[in-house]
């Protein structure tokens, strides 16, 4: 039987559209939405599955209150890639977006970094788990500091790194700021204050 695409498999039959989606959603037997892959302050993300390119896709619906942070998501991603010449590999790329709907669509990761973890604790060996933790680390530190060439995420936390074949992508850049848009002393959210940077606490931007 026909599955989806990521690594959760799921069969194809049990994919039906919404309304005018374009995209399709798993449905139980009582006729509800199933696959919530996470859910915030601002909105919720599903695993959907696209029939036109046949794939799996993480679709983010804002709720209908925040407007403008589904705007500003939309517009830094974009300028985000045009700073950076559109070639940097290590973030959750989207694929869409629908003003109407309020939804961005993007990449379908496997887990969280938190969940990986679990996994490669309980695997692996101590030592195993250490060198694995250092070069997940050393490499997730190259991955920030290229970000941090245009722009600050304001919500590195384990649930914000996805994990696609045991690589490293930073998600959710909701809160975050191109660099040159940064004012001093400017009044914005944060993200997750037991995962803030101590710059961002000092208004200290560079």
């Amino acid at each position: 039987m026909p599955t989806c695409s990521c690594h959760r498999k799921i069969p194809l039959n049990l994919f039906r559209n919404i309304a005018d989606s374009e995209y399709s959603f798993e449905f139980d037997i009582y006729g509800n939405i199933r696959g919530l892959l996470g859910e915030g302050a601002t909105a919720k993300v599903y695993h959907a599955f696209s029939f036109k390119i046949n794939t799996c896709i993480a679709l983010k619906y804002f709720f209908p209150n925040f407007v403008n942070e589904y705007t500003e998501e939309v517009n830094f991603y974009k300028e985000f890639m045009k700073q950076s010449g559109e070639n940097i590999q290590n973030i959750i790329h989207q694929f869409n977006h629908n003003d109407e709907k309020l939804e961005i669509a993007m990449e379908i990761a496997d887990m969280d970094l938190k969940g990986y973890i679990e996994i490669k604790r309980s695997n692996y060996n101590e030592s195993e788990f250490l060198f694995e933790v250092f070069n997940q680390t050393a490499y997730l530190l190259f991955v920030i500091s290229n970000i941090h060439e245009v722009a600050v995420h304001m919500d590195l936390k384990p649930q914000n790194i996805m994990m696609i074949n045991g690589i490293p992508k930073i998600a959710d850049f909701g809160f975050s700021k191109i660099k040159r848009w940064i004012k001093k002393g400017e009044d914005f959210q944060y993200g997750t204050f037991q995962f803030m940077s101590p710059e961002l606490a000092n208004f200290d931007h560079g």
